[in-house]
């Protein structure tokens, strides 16, 4: 994929999904464990022929796109990746919407990730 075509691609996808979801925080602040960096990262999805595509965005300015993308074919590595991220799905409204944009083909979801999770999204695979 060249670069203004990865480009386009995250522009088109953030645009057409921009107002699909609202972010949704959990009321629940029952979490015992120490207290870790927390870095808030929107995921985009978007399936097309056959193989699922994800961009990232700095949660702070939603402008910017992380370097790391990823692709595949299994619809499961999507539900891996959410799990992985700790994704804010703590309703059961937002999983539904969750579930429903992954029927769809295509969607935007709210990430948590450790410092180092972060940090690989920030490396660029060299290709």
């Amino acid at each position: 994929m060249t670069k203004k075509l990865s480009q386009m691609f995250a522009a088109a996808i953030f645009n057409a999904h921009h107002a699909m979801f609202r972010n949704r925080r959990s009321s629940e602040t029952t979490n015992c464990e120490p207290i870790r960096p927390v870095h808030r990262v929107l995921m985009y999805f978007s399936k097309i022929g056959g193989y699922w595509y994800c961009a990232f965005f700095d949660g702070r300015e939603l402008k910017v796109r992380l370097p790391r993308r990823v692709a595949f074919r299994d619809t499961s590595k999507i539900y891996e990746m959410v799990q992985r991220g700790n994704a804010e799905l703590a309703s059961s409204d937002a999983r539904e919407e969750f579930n429903s944009a992954v029927g769809r083909g295509c969607g935007k979801i709210w990430l948590r990730l450790t410092d180092e999770q972060r940090a690989t999204l920030d490396k660029k695979i060299a290709a």
